[in-house]
């Protein structure tokens, strides 16, 4: 199923300040926004710089976390962005919700485009919460009944390098500890 996403454009200023200008003015209006259609997406804006997007997201929210438990190779731009992936443009990042395996997942999640890619490049966004009432509604009692329980296997410290996308990182990177 494919909609059109709500997105804010600039009225006349695409500069950063008017971006931060408009959030400030109708940041309720935008988080209504968002709750209602899953999304906000913020195009032809004048945002280049890694800098910038952080920003624009404390604009949006200021109790941005950056401690990144997710599986994925990344390289810290600033305190608040890192990069989506450090693995080869040829990986496909397939749909996902957000480290929904933490027991509180992630609120908002800012995207931003800092090098555009030679080819391709796209990222699906999808409102999990219609596809959750999409589902048959036998399987939605089941899920609200039992639950879901994630295990996780990650390998050690002093396992070699390869290249399964569903091994990224050593437990060791992932929990910045050695200790058993």
């Amino acid at each position: 199923m494919t909609q059109q996403l709500f997105t804010v454009r600039p009225n006349q200023d695409s500069a950063k300040e008017s971006l931060l200008d408009r959030i400030s003015s109708e940041k309720d209006a935008l988080k209504q926004d968002l709750l209602k259609n899953g999304a906000v997406l913020f195009r032809g804006y004048d945002i280049k710089t890694p800098e910038d997007f952080e920003d624009i997201a404390l604009a949006l929210e200021p109790g941005l976390q950056n401690n990144y438990a997710g599986t994925s190779p990344r390289n810290s731009r600033t305190k608040f962005v890192h990069s989506a992936s450090e693995l080869p443009a040829f990986y496909p990042i397939t749909q996902h919700c957000e480290m929904s395996f933490l027991p509180t997942a992630p609120r908002y999640l800012f995207f931003f485009c800092y090098v555009e890619p030679k080819d391709g490049g796209e990222t699906p966004i999808c409102d999990f919460r219609k596809v959750y009432e999409q589902l048959d509604p036998k399987i939605r009692k089941e899920f609200e009944e039992k639950g879901v329980r994630l295990i996780r296997n990650y390998s050690g410290p002093k396992t070699k390098a390869g290249n399964d996308i569903f091994q990224l990182k050593k437990w060791d990177e992932l929990f910045k500890t050695t200790d058993h």
